[in-house]
C-alpha cells in the first residue's frame, strides 16, 4: 500500500496512503483483502479444528472465506489490465492463486505441524503412512490446476518464445518455471519412494526415510519461496506482450 502511494504527486505520506484507499481501486480491493484477512482470523477463534464435521456451518463460513481470500489479489493481478476477455482472464488468475495457496499453505502445515508434532516413531509411521497419500492427491490436483491456468495465463501475457527470452517478464516467468519443475521432481520423489519406503519401514526403529522426508520438504518450501520471489517481480513488470509491441511501434510506455 506505501508502494502504490509513494506513486502518486504532492502530500505527505500518509495523506497519499488516504487517498490510495479511498480514492483507487487498488485502495478498495485493499481494504476488501484486510477485511477478509479479519473476517477470517475471527473464523479461527470459532472453527471446531478437533471435528470439523462436527459443526459443519462454522467450517463452510472458514473454508468459504479462506476461498475467497485470493479474489482480491487476482482482481488487481495483470489479468484485470486486460481489455478482452478480462472477466475470464481474472477467474484463471483466481484458480491459480487459489490452487498454489492450497498446496504451498499444506507444506508449510506439513512441515510445521505435522511431521515436527510427531515424536514417537509408530505414530510417525501411522500419521504419515495416511497423511501423505492424501496430501500428494491433494498436491496433484492443485499442480494440474497450476498447470493450466499457468499456460492460459502465459499465452495472455508472454504468448511467445521471444517473450519469453527476450524481456524481464519473460525472463522471471522462465526462472519460476525451472524452479517449479525441480520442487515437481521433489514432490514426485516424495510420493513415489519417500512415502512407500517409511510404510514398509519397522515402526520400532528410527527410518533413515523420515529423516529425508524432512529435508524434501524443507527444500520444497526453500524453493517455492524463490518461486514467490519471482511472482513478485512479475508483478512489477510491464507484461511481455506489451514490451514486444511497443518496441515493434517505436514507442515507451513506463509501467508502475
Amino acid at each position: 500500500l506505501a508502494v502504490q502511494a509513494a506513486n502518486l504527486d504532492g502530500g505527505s505520506l500518509i495523506s497519499r496512503i488516504g487517498d490510495t484507499v479511498s480514492d483507487t481501486r487498488y485502495g478498495r480491493l485493499w481494504l476488501a483483502r484486510i477485511g477478509l484477512l479479519l473476517l477470517m482470523g475471527v473464523a479461527f477463534r470459532f472453527l471446531p479444528w478437533l471435528d470439523p464435521v462436527k459443526k459443519r456451518p462454522i467450517t463452510a463460513i472458514g473454508l468459504v472465506l479462506a476461498a475467497l481470500l485470493p479474489l482480491p489479489v487476482s482482481m488487481n493481478a495483470h489479468a484485470a489490465a486486460l481489455e478482452a476477455g478480462r472477466r475470464t482472464a481474472i477467474a484463471f488468475d483466481y484458480v491459480h492463486t487459489l490452487s498454489a495457496s492450497v498446496w504451498f499453505g499444506g507444506l508449510i502445515l506439513l512441515f510445521g505441524v505435522l511431521i515436527r508434532a510427531l515424536r514417537t516413531q509408530v505414530a510417525r509411521r501411522f500419521v504419515l503412512a495416511q497423511a501423505l497419500p492424501r496430501f500428494s492427491a491433494m498436491a496433484l490436483v492443485c499442480w494440474g490446476l497450476l498447470a493450466v491456468t499457468g499456460l492460459y495465463a502465459w499465452w495472455l501475457q508472454v504468448g511467445s518464445w521471444d517473450g519469453l527470452r527476450e524481456t524481464q517478464y519473460g525472463q522471471s516467468l522462465l526462472a519460476k518455471l525451472i524452479l517449479a519443475g525441480v520442487v515437481f521432481l521433489i514432490a514426485a520423489l516424495n510420493l513415489l519412494v519417500i512415502t512407500r519406503k517409511l510404510a514398509q519401514t519397522d515402526p520400532t526403529t528410527r527410518p533413515r526415510w523420515f529423516g529425508r522426508l524432512g529435508y524434501a520438504v524443507i527444500a520444497e518450501l526453500v524453493l517455492t519461496t524463490l518461486i514467490l520471489l519471482a511472482v513478485g517481480r512479475m508483478t512489477s513488470l510491464q507484461p511481455a506482450r506489451d514490451v514486444l509491441a511497443a518496441a515493434q511501434s517505436g514507442q515507451t510506455i513506463h509501467y508502475d
